[in-house]
């Protein structure tokens, strides 16, 4: 069974979003393959910036309150197009998200990943690193629909990856100092 996350998950989860971390992952991270409409710094700039958002509200959130405030997440998934919601749907099935849909899946009590990095990949794709918290199998929903939101186009199905494989690819991070999380 999954266990959810806590608020110094959260906390460090928050720190690993800007920056590539120096801690050690667990055994397995999720691997997310995705081939971006635009530039692959361009897309892992607002994956990370949309997942930084998240993190922060599901920090401060009361998820028991019947609506949970989004407005702090990025103006450009608010205004999500059709067309990153069609590509989606086209990918995965089922139907759109809604923005708050999608926020209640933060919930920490219930969410069974978090995030590691975004790294450059061969053949234009992105490599999206989770962590698996050291489970093998995982509800990928929410991460898959904030790939797809960022400007995913054509997104394989995600893998399980002995973690350091992970070391190996040159992050997509913005250049600064790493932080210890």
């Amino acid at each position: 069974m999954c266990q959810g996350a806590g608020p110094d998950d959260l906390g460090n989860e928050a720190g690993r979003l800007p920056r590539r971390p120096v801690a050690e992952p667990t055994a397995l991270l999720g691997l997310i393959a995705v081939r971006p409409v635009t530039d692959a710094v361009g897309f892992a700039a607002r994956l990370r910036e949309l997942l930084h958002a998240a993190v922060l509200v599901a920090r401060d959130a009361d998820f028991d309150e019947e609506d949970v405030p989004v407005a702090s997440l990025p103006g450009w998934f608010l205004d999500l197009d059709e067309a990153a919601a069609g590509r989606c749907v086209r990918d995965r099935g089922g139907e759109p998200w809604s923005t708050t849909e999608w926020i209640y899946a933060f919930d920490p009590e219930l969410r069974a990943w978090s995030w590691w990095d975004a790294t450059e990949g061969p053949g234009g794709r992105v490599p999206v690193w989770v962590d698996t918290r050291g489970e093998g199998h995982l509800p990928m929903e929410e991460p898959w629909w904030a790939v797809y939101a960022a400007g995913g186009e054509d997104v394989l199905p995600s893998t399980l990856e002995e973690a350091g494989r992970w070391r190996e690819w040159r992050t997509l991070a913005p250049e600064g100092d790493p932080q210890d999380t």
